[in-house]
C-alpha cells in the first residue's frame, strides 16, 4: 500500500483516530499539571486499571466450541478460499463472519488486540512509556492446547514498565470478559464506572476516562474535578479531527 501511494502521489494517513481527539490532550495536561499527584504505586493499590467489556458475545467464542462440529453448507456467493487469505485451511462456519471473526485466534487479536490501542494510548503518551519489563497473564477457563482456536472467557494483564526519567515505575493492568475493571474507590456512590475505559490512580487523586481518545475524562470524585478547573493547556489541538487535523 505504501508503494502504491508512492506510485500514484497520493495522501495517505493511519493511525488512532482517538490520539487527534481534546480528551486525550485534557488527560496529558492534567497528568503533567499534578493533578492527582505522582501516577505510582502506594500500598499496593495498582495505578491503572484498564480495559473492555464491549461484545463479549464476540470475542469470547468459546462458549460456542461445540458448534463448531456442525456442518454448514458454503454459500454460493462467498469465495471461502479467498476469504481464508493466509489462515489455515478449516470447514465454513457462519459464526466466522462477517463481524465475529475477531473473535478466534486464526484471523483475529481477540478484545485486547481491537481495544487496548484505544484505552491505553492516554496513560502511553501521558506518562512516557516504553516497553514493559515483565507481562504476566491470568486468563478464565481456557485451556491452550485444546482451546487454541478461541479466546478465554476473561484476560486479567499485568504490564511493568520501568521508571523513565522522574517517573517511577508502575504497573499497568488489562481486564477483559469475565474480568471487569475494579470499581475506584474514588467514585461517588451510585454513578456508574466505565466498563470500557480505564481508571488511573495518583498519590492526589484518581482519574476515570472511556475509550477512543480518553473519552469523558474526569477527576473523580467531581468535587475534585470542579475544584481543580481546566489545565494549563500544552498540546496543540486538531480542530478539523483526525483525517483533516
Amino acid at each position: 500500500m505504501r508503494k502504491a501511494a508512492l506510485e500514484r502521489k497520493v495522501i495517505t494517513q493511519v493511525g488512532n483516530q482517538g490520539h487527534s481527539d481534546e480528551a486525550i490532550r485534557v488527560f496529558c495536561e492534567l497528568i503533567w499539571a499534578g493533578a492527582i499527584g505522582d501516577v505510582t504505586q502506594v500500598n499496593d493499590v495498582t495505578q491503572v486499571n484498564m480495559g473492555c467489556d464491549a461484545f463479549k458475545e464476540v470475542y469470547c467464542q468459546i462458549n460456542q466450541k461445540e458448534e463448531f462440529k456442525r456442518k454448514h453448507e458454503l454459500p454460493k456467493e462467498l469465495d471461502w478460499n479467498q476469504w481464508l487469505g493466509p489462515a489455515g485451511e478449516r470447514p465454513y462456519h457462519p459464526n466466522y463472519l462477517p463481524f465475529n471473526w475477531r473473535g478466534y485466534s486464526a484471523f483475529g487479536c481477540g478484545c485486547i488486540g481491537d481495544w487496548i490501542c484505544h484505552i491505553l494510548d492516554p496513560t502511553f503518551w501521558a506518562l512516557d512509556l516504553d516497553m514493559p519489563t515483565a507481562v504476566t497473564a491470568e486468563v478464565d477457563g481456557y485451556d491452550p492446547k485444546a482451546d487454541f482456536d478461541f479466546y478465554p472467557r476473561g484476560t486479567r494483564i499485568t504490564f511493568e514498565f520501568p521508571a523513565k526519567g522522574e517517573r517511577p515505575a508502575l504497573k499497568v493492568v488489562w481486564h477483559d470478559g469475565s474480568f471487569g475493571i475494579p470499581r475506584p474507590a474514588a467514585l461517588e456512590e451510585g454513578r456508574q464506572a466505565n466498563g470500557t475505559g480505564a481508571v488511573v490512580i495518583g498519590t492526589k487523586g484518581t482519574i476515570v476516562h472511556g475509550s477512543h481518545g480518553a473519552g469523558g475524562v474526569r477527576i473523580v470524585p467531581e468535587e475534585k474535578m470542579r475544584a481543580f478547573g481546566k489545565p494549563e493547556q500544552k498540546l496543540t489541538r486538531a480542530p478539523k479531527g483526525h483525517y483533516k487535523g
